[in-house]
């Protein structure tokens, strides 16, 4: 499976917090995403999951493209899962 993240932007209001962001991820490799608390690292995460909106960009796992269309939400985490960072 392949992750293809094209000029992504992501603002909460008037702060951008992931500005023009790309990068390709291929099957099988193994990625550490590293940076202080607060730069937008679960931002993207959630992004690529299409729990939040974006402002720009298109995301492509396998080559198609997911919207946040209800309908592709849905067929995107059959593909991907996301587990957010849980205190309890």
């Amino acid at each position: 499976m392949s992750l293809e993240v094209k000029k992504l932007t992501v603002a909460y209001g008037s702060r951008v917090v992931l500005d023009n962001v790309s990068f390709e991820l291929e099957d099988g490799q193994i990625v550490g995403l590293v940076a202080p608390n607060g730069t937008g690292k679960t931002t993207l995460f959630n992004a690529i999951m299409r729990f939040i909106p974006i402002q720009n960009g298109r995301i492509l796992v396998d080559g198609t493209e997911y919207t946040e269309a209800a309908k592709d939400v849905l067929n995107l985490h059959k593909h991907i899962t996301f587990f957010p960072d849980q205190a309890d």
